[in-house]
């Protein structure tokens, strides 16, 4: 990460997990280009090899880094909540790495000048403009039985005059100042004089009470190192020591996944979802919390996998229901050469998980 402060005296940092203009779309929609048909990787391993070599040396972002970049966010100005049940509430760490996260309550009456409800309906706004490309909008009655009700909703805001200046400051294109633009829009109509959303993740959790699914990792402040951040302090919020995740090949949300150390894939096809290409992975929160989670700079790719490669997908759900070969995603999560995008991945022997699907 490069960081360099300007003018406004706000710390601009240049952050791979967020190269996309928003989380949560695929790189042919913001811009970095499509992927080209499935290729023999035979005829390509000059190319490959030296893609291989990129992701060595690569290293997992500690619980330290994150903490420093959360104090960085917040002098700039940005603010932390969890909006939930008062019941979720009062489980959950409202003081994740030592950082203020403040608590709304969902159904109570309002703690502040501003609207919890309103506050919520930009967040679905914010939340529609990254996943609305892939039809993975969240509708209301889903925000509402499986997010505010079952668990809780952690999100990265704003004061709109201060978004005015950090949006100065930060070298986006036209698209993504549009984007924050028509939030601010969209609160001034109503009246609305509250913090603006601006990155959000929500997990729930599974009969195993330290297990937990996530979901709707968002960002609209491209290259801040929101992202990373929101999805961290969420997961210290929850208490989680195992997150299982949902996602695609060719999402560059990986990159901020797989921050928190290698993940594991539990299913390389799921051909029911929505979003074509999608795949299903387990971190292992607790690794990265006690900094086991690198697997050092030898760790080099088996395969580079990309979206459109079915008949690699399918050999990959093979090996899993054979149990005969563990697969992992390496950090970066995805690189993008010559206009494709592929996903680093580590073929071992199989070994009994500890983090289950």
């Amino acid at each position: 990460m490069v960081q360099t402060l300007n003018a406004h005296g706000l710390l601009n940092a240049t952050d791979s997990a967020t190269s996309s203009s928003l989380v949560g779309s695929s790189p042919g929609e913001t811009g970095a280009g499509g992927l080209r048909g499935s290729e023999s990787y035979e005829h390509r391993t000059t190319e490959l090899g030296t893609r291989r070599d990129r992701v060595r040396g690569i290293s997992v972002t500690t619980p330290t880094l994150l903490a420093n970049r959360c104090n960085e966010l917040l002098t700039q100005g940005f603010q932390f909540f969890v909006v939930a049940s008062q019941p979720n509430l009062d489980r959950f760490d409202l003081r994740p790495f030592g950082m203020p996260v403040t608590p709304l309550p969902f159904l109570a009456p309002d703690r502040h000048s501003w609207s919890t409800d309103v506050f919520l309906r930009l967040f679905n706004s914010m939340n529609a403009q990254a996943f609305g490309p892939r039809g993975l909008e969240l509708p209301n009655w889903v925000l509402v039985d499986n997010v505010l009700l079952s668990s809780g909703l952690f999100i990265a805001a704003c004061d709109p005059q201060r978004l005015d200046m950090i949006a100065e400051a930060l070298p986006l294109t036209p698209e993504e100042r549009g984007v924050l633009a028509r939030l601010v829009g969209e609160a001034s109509a109503t009246g609305y004089a509250g913090p603006i959303p601006v990155a959000a993740y929500c997990a729930a959790p599974t009969a195993d009470r330290d297990r937990w699914v996530g979901w709707s990792l968002t960002s609209v402040v491209p290259r801040s190192g929101l992202a990373f951040v929101t999805k961290g302090l969420a997961l210290r919020t929850y208490g989680a020591a195992t997150l299982v995740g949902v996602t695609q090949y060719d999402n560059l949300a990986l990159r901020i996944h797989t921050k928190f150390g290698p993940a594991r894939i539990e299913a390389a096809r799921v051909g029911l979802h929505t979003a074509p290409n999608t795949l299903v992975y387990a971190t292992d929160v607790c690794r990265w919390l006690d900094g086991r989670a690198d697997r050092g700079p030898g760790a080099t790719p088996t395969w580079l996998v990309s979206a459109a490669d079915a008949e690699r997908h399918a050999e990959m759900q093979q090996m899993l229901d054979a149990r005969t070969h563990t697969l992992m995603i390496l950090p970066p999560g995805i690189i993008i050469q010559d206009d494709e995008c592929v996903v680093p991945v580590l073929v071992t022997d199989y070994a009994d998980p500890k983090i289950h699907p």
